[in-house]
């Protein structure tokens, strides 16, 4: 949904939570501004109207200074809204899951610095909340659109139900807890972006994608099988696979990152690197499928029960997961 451009704006006495991104490095096309991805949560170019006046007076200009508001190129606001289904989340939970369900749907968005600016009961915060992410080496700038900000919230929106009924007794009191796997592979995802070192960050989005799997999975030929199952029927694929698990078991085990993990390969570091972009988009598919996706498929990932029988049906696995990927087909 676009949104009323005149309700972007913060209004005296109103919670709300804006991150304020510089230096974002991302393409936004036709992208109308402000676009409002679901109700009460807001992407722009630009923090929202009225924000000096909704704060003490006097109080953003002591605290952020004047060049820092000028140089913001990206903004994530979260407003509290008038629905009875308004989650929980914390307002800058809120935005921040959304920042990430960004860099799940549309890439990573690189950025040089950010700060959160929010308010509750009239209390003002400001911190710096988020840790630097980074786009790997041949990467392609990531595109926003209206379908990917909207499929985004969608992301943001089933991870904080996973979060809060994970958070929930009795799932707080087990040693297992509900959804545990996919909110592992989720901060698998988070670690990994913002890693700079391709070793570190192929080890984490593979383990993102084990995360979808079976507990059951164990080694190379279990993530090379279920795995196969998501890719179209090649053996550069298979191959691919194989590899980045060599060579997240190489980081693991704190082997080298080169020709001990790729016997044979004439080119080892040309190929991890490869595997390294490879893994980063399996693992963000692996995320926008499964969570972001039209279906609701949280069911399928509430505990290890639960997924052991998903993946059980190769033909449910399949029908949840759409259109087989080539991992082949990118850089």
């Amino acid at each position: 949904m676009d949104g009323n451009p005149n309700d972007f704006q913060i209004k005296a006495g109103e919670d709300f939570a804006c991150i304020c991104f510089s230096g974002a490095e991302f393409s936004a096309g036709q992208l109308p501004d402000p676009f409002e991805a679901e109700p009460g949560l807001w992407v722009s170019r630009k923090p929202p109207s009225g924000l000096p006046e909704a704060l003490p007076q006097n109080w953003l200009a002591l605290h952020v200074p004047l060049v820092i508001l000028q140089c913001v190129d990206l903004v994530i606001t979260a407003k509290k809204v008038a629905f009875p289904e308004q989650p929980a989340t914390p307002l800058v939970r809120r935005a921040e899951n959304l920042f990430w369900g960004i860099c799940v749907v549309a890439g990573i968005i690189q950025f040089r610095s950010c700060y959160a600016i929010s308010a509750k009961a009239s209390t003002p915060s400001i911190w710096t909340n988020l840790p630097r992410v980074y786009q790997i080496q041949g990467a392609t700038l990531p595109l926003l659109s209206c379908e990917k900000l909207s499929e985004a919230a969608k992301f943001a929106q089933r991870v904080e139900q996973m979060i809060e009924e994970w958070e929930s007794p009795p799932s707080k009191n087990s040693l297992t807890g509900l959804y545990l796997r996919p909110i592992s592979g989720f901060a698998a995802f988070q670690i990994g972006a913002q890693q700079r070192e391709p070793a570190y960050r192929l080890h984490q989005f593979v383990r993102t994608v084990e995360a979808f799997m079976p507990a059951s999975v164990r080694g190379s030929d279990d993530f090379v099988k279920r795995g196969s199952s998501l890719l179209q029927r090649d053996s550069r694929n298979a191959n691919g696979l194989k590899q980045m698990y060599d060579l997240r078991s190489a980081t693991e085990h704190h082997r080298p990152f080169d020709q001990r993990a790729l016997p044979g390969v004439s080119n080892p570091n040309d190929i991890a690197m490869q595997r390294a972009r490879q893994a980063e988009t399996l693992a963000r598919e692996v995320l926008r499928r499964f969570v972001a996706g039209p279906k609701d498929l949280l069911a399928h990932f509430k505990d290890e029960t639960s997924l052991e029988n998903f993946w059980a049906s190769s033909r449910e696995v399949s029908q949840a997961w759409g259109a087989p990927m080539d991992i082949n087909a990118g850089p």
